[in-house]
């Protein structure tokens, strides 16, 4: 009889978890259907040659930023030079340097989403801003 009573007592738990399965699906957190990369934002200021400049980029996405990732070109006049790369692990990445000659910097910035998707700024479009540093 013991055994009788245990076996109801699962079949009325099960039954009871089934029917108030609509109920428990209102209470689970909706998922986001994220389809667009990070809005990013980069803060780069005009500078002087030798005097330290930060820049900064930060990016938003309703599921959350995975990372930032930049670089930063000089004016090179015989070709595009790289002087930094940058990758945070957060919403915000930034750089402090002190610029080394005259001329219009650029910066190119990149982000990923916390989404199943991993939405990400394309490497073709990646977002822009430039910043001039002059002499003394």
């Amino acid at each position: 009889m013991a055994k009788f009573k245990w076996v109801l007592g699962i079949i009325f738990i099960g039954a009871l978890l089934i029917s108030s399965a609509p109920f428990l699906a209102c209470l689970s957190p909706a998922v986001i259907q994220d389809e667009m990369p990070p809005e990013i934002s980069i803060t780069a200021l005009d500078a002087t040659v030798g005097v330290p400049t930060t820049i900064v980029v930060s990016a938003a996405d309703p599921s959350g930023v995975a990372r930032v990732m930049f670089t930063i070109s000089s004016p090179s006049l015989e070709y595009e030079d790289i002087i930094e790369n940058v990758t945070s692990f957060s919403d915000e990445a930034s750089l402090t340097f002190a610029p080394g000659w005259a001329g219009t910097y650029t910066v190119e910035a990149m982000a990923v989403d916390n989404s199943p998707a991993q939405n990400m700024t394309p490497e073709a479009t990646p977002e822009t801003a430039t910043f001039v540093v002059s002499a003394e």
